[in-house]
């Protein structure tokens, strides 16, 4: 997952001008189409762009005339290629759309699914679950061995919502050995000297950070270049988190505090590297 990060955050250095030069390239994929003809129109069609990129579902044929229009696109193998980058740019806003709504739903205790997010992130850890199927408490001191600052790890994710218990359930069983290793690295020392860092609050923080940076629009190229869906986001997520907690480490933090700082000044640079 490591070497993913620089993968993944890697921006292409062509910049065409037109949409017509974009679709005079050879030999590019849809999606690097999407994010090429999405470059172009951030940069010379500032009013078809506050449409296309609204956070939303579009009309996706009444979408691509007006971009075919604009961008003095005629002919119909032209107007096809398009119309599928419009596709993905209507992809792009449903995912917003949904990722913003996760992060705005508040954990509901009657709410089935919610305790058992809560379950599945416990029971990831085979190193702190006892095994034998005992019900998990939903209060209590043990929550800190993930890094949840109280007796109940709701009060932690209210900056990124039912989302962020989500996304952290994503790191833990999609990526088993990189969660062990990141939550191992974050008991290191015991708050006064170490690198040691409350871990799932660290990654409800990263959550809440892509999700500012979706709604600036931070993260369209990269999502562009890839397939916009929650399994996409759910990765970069994973990417991300690991990479911030490995970068924390080799700066070699006196202590807990400094965590802090340094995750305002690695936001800057990562956002950077996304755009």
């Amino acid at each position: 997952i490591n070497a993913e990060y620089g993968r993944l955050f890697r921006t292409p250095s062509v910049r065409e001008r037109t949409v017509l030069q974009v679709l005079n390239a050879k030999d590019l994929d849809p999606a690097t189409t999407a994010h090429r003809i999405a470059d172009v129109i951030k940069r010379r069609h500032r009013n078809l762009a506050a449409q296309l990129f609204a956070g939303k579902a579009l009309d996706v044929d009444a979408c691509t005339a007006a971009l075919c229009s604009d961008a003095a696109v005629e002919s119909t193998e032209r107007r096809d290629v398009v119309r599928e980058s419009v596709v993905r740019f209507s992809q792009l806003g449903e995912l917003q759309t949904s990722l913003v709504v996760a992060c705005e739903t508040p954990f509901d205790e009657s709410s089935d699914a919610h305790n058992a997010l809560l379950v599945r992130l416990w029971r990831a850890f085979p190193a702190l679950d006892s095994g034998d199927d005992s019900p998990v408490e939903r209060r209590g001191r043990h929550w800190g061995s993930l890094g949840f600052q109280g007796r109940d790890p709701v009060s932690d994710l209210r900056g990124a919502g039912v989302l962020g218990l989500e996304l952290l359930v994503a790191f833990a069983e999609r990526h088993a050995v990189d969660a062990q290793r990141t939550l191992s690295l974050s008991h290191h020392g015991d708050g006064v000297q170490g690198h040691g860092f409350p871990w799932a609050c660290a990654g409800i923080n990263v959550a809440a950070m892509l999700v500012a940076a979706l709604r600036d629009r931070q993260l369209d190229a990269l999502l562009l270049r890839r397939t916009a869906d929650r399994d996409t986001f759910d990765e970069i997520f994973c990417t991300t988190f690991a990479a911030l907690v490995d970068d924390y480490v080799a700066s070699e933090p006196e202590n807990v505090m400094a965590f802090t700082v340094f995750f305002n000044d690695w936001r800057k640079q990562h956002l950077a590297k996304a755009m």
